[in-house]
Formats: structure tokens, C-alpha cells, sequence
């Protein structure tokens, strides 16, 4: 599965582009929110929970120079100061999620997508609440995202599915690492975080792509690549073996 443990400090990152990119993000909030920013009624609580804990304790202390809490005085509360864009953020998080999200993804330049451990888009009944738990039940769905640089998906067709369900188009993921996957998912501790690497080839400046970034199996005439591919033994044995070291 390629994963590696990282530090919180990895959680967001930031560079000379940012000022660029949230512009960029809040064009697309703005024009095209129902395609990067969606949230199932189960989720309000995870949501508001980010929400609090990213403006409140993680950018502060992370990004001090950028992001500044700024004291309670007697007709306003305690709020978080955007030094970049001279912004101010409450530190409580709206009533409605989905706005919630809006501001997460007009103030970072990051995707989130809030998975929990169970299929139901709506939030149970006293009688039906259930406590968290290291050993859920049903594996985690996708019940939440603010997702600006879609590449060759379209989110909000993954809303409310489960992992599998979600890397159905990813070849070999059913067979080979999906079983690994939600027991890695259902056994990750408490306040643990890792990461995976991807990489991907850009073709332009625009970087909200549902449809495109796809490679063809099938090479053309002119390449040197076979035109399909088929896995040798020798890859199987080591696609096993990783599935069985990431158990």
C-alpha cells in the first residue's frame, strides 16, 4: 500500500504558491461548489471537529507568522487571522457544514475527505447511537469532502461509498489490496497519521480535471511500449507479498 508514518506537522503544506492557489480555490467554491464541496447529514459532527481543531490549534501553531489567534475583546469573540489575505475566521464552525468546508477550502490549500465507518448518509437515533470503536462494523464510506483538483473523478459520485467502491476503476485494487485496506482503516489508532505518495503528469494550468489525466492501456503505433500489459509471475508474487507485509 505505500504507506509511511508522518508527523502532523506534514498535515498541511504551504509554500510561495499559496496566495496563488486559494484564489484559484475560491473561483471554484464560488462558481462550482456543488462539484468540490458536498457533505452527508452523518457527517456534520466530523466536520465541525476539523473545523475547530484546523483553526483554532493547528494553523496558529504551525503556521504562526501566517495565521494569528487574536484575543477576545468585549463585543468580539477570540478569532483567527488570515495575515495572508487580511481575512478574519471565527473559530467556531457554522452551523451548516457545508460552509464549514467552504471556509476550510477558501484558507488551505489542501483536499479533505472525512470517511466514516458506516454506509447510512444520515446521523443514527439516540437508541441507535454507538460509541467510536477500533473495530467498526462496516468499512469506512466517504461521507464528506472539500475537493477543489478533481484529476480523472468526479467526487460527488464517490460520495457515500465505501473505499472499495471508490477505487473500483483502479486496476487490480479489488483483488489485490482492498481486504488490506479497510483493515488498515479500522485499525489505525487514535491520533496516528501516515501518507502515501502519488504522482501524476499535468498537461496544463487548470487543475480541476473530472474527466481527463487518463492513460490509455492500449500504446500507439510510433512507441516503444508493449500495448497491453500483462503481469508476469514474478510481479504477482511481489503484489502478494506487499499485500501480505501491509496486513
Amino acid at each position: 500500500m505505500a504507506l509511511q508514518s508522518c508527523e502532523l506537522s506534514d498535515l498541511v503544506a504551504v509554500d510561495k504558491t499559496y496566495l496563488d492557489r486559494i484564489k484559484d480555490r475560491r473561483d471554484l467554491i464560488a462558481t462550482r461548489c456543488d462539484d468540490v464541496v458536498r457533505c452527508n447529514p452523518i457527517a456534520k459532527d466530523a466536520v465541525s471537529e476539523l473545523y475547530t481543531w484546523i483553526f483554532s490549534t493547528y494553523l496558529p501553531k504551525r503556521f504562526p507568522t501566517m495565521f494569528s489567534l487574536v484575543p477576545a475583546e468585549k463585543a468580539s469573540p477570540r478569532y483567527l487571522l488570515n495575515n495572508v489575505t487580511n481575512e478574519r475566521i471565527e473559530l467556531a464552525p457554522p452551523p451548516d457544514p457545508t460552509e464549514s468546508l467552504k471556509t476550510l477550502g477558501q484558507h488551505i490549500d489542501n483536499e479533505f475527505l472525512i470517511l466514516l465507518p458506516t454506509a447510512s448518509p444520515n446521523p443514527p437515533t439516540p437508541s441507535q447511537k454507538i460509541l467510536p470503536t477500533q473495530t467498526p462494523r462496516e468499512p469506512y464510506h466517504l461521507h464528506a469532502f472539500t475537493l477543489c483538483y478533481p484529476s480523472g473523478f468526479d467526487t460527488v459520485q464517490k460520495l457515500g461509498l465505501p473505499l472499495a467502491a471508490i477505487h473500483a476503476p483502479v486496476p487490480g485494487y479489488e483483488s489485490k489490496i482492498a481486504r488490506s485496506m479497510d483493515r488498515f482503516f479500522a485499525a489505525l489508532p487514535y491520533g496516528k497519521i501516515v501518507k502515501r505518495a502519488n504522482w501524476s503528469v499535468q498537461l496544463d494550468t487548470e487543475f480541476f480535471h473530472r474527466d481527463a489525466n487518463h492513460i490509455s492501456l492500449s500504446a500507439g503505433g510510433n512507441t516503444m511500449a508493449p500495448a497491453t500489459h500483462t503481469a508476469t509471475a514474478e510481479e504477482l508474487l511481489e503484489w502478494e507479498r506487499e499485500d501480505v507485509a501491509s496486513a
